[in-house]
């Protein structure tokens, strides 16, 4: 792994991008599990991980080992990879590009 996979994309919708493909190589089908209603990105339970998995916390490390915080936030599962906080703007604007995705795979026939 190169130090260029290690970056954090600066814009959202790269890092939801990133998301998505991970999913797809990972979980196929994941978008049948979210309930975009339901979508909370400050919520361990209610945001995608854990839709798709049961809960963000108990599968963070899991899947994404030692480098969690860095990863989860590079592929627009968290907002923040500097560990600082989260950020409710962020939150926000991810929960808007998480269920944009979902919805338009549930309205299109996979």
């Amino acid at each position: 792994m190169s130090t260029q996979d290690l970056t954090v994309p600066t814009s959202l919708a790269a890092r939801v991008r990133a998301g998505v493909a991970y999913l797809d190589r990972n979980k196929p089908g994941w978008h049948e599990l979210v309930i975009p209603e339901a979508l909370s990105m400050a919520s361990s339970c209610n945001c995608v991980l854990g839709q798709v998995y049961g809960n963000f916390f108990d599968v963070q490390e899991v899947l994404f080992g030692d480098d969690f915080v860095v990863q989860t936030a590079r592929l627009g599962f968290d907002a923040d990879a500097e560990g600082t906080g989260p950020s409710e703007v962020q939150f926000a604007a991810l929960k808007r590009l998480w269920s944009f995705v979902i919805r338009q795979r549930l309205a299109v026939p996979q």
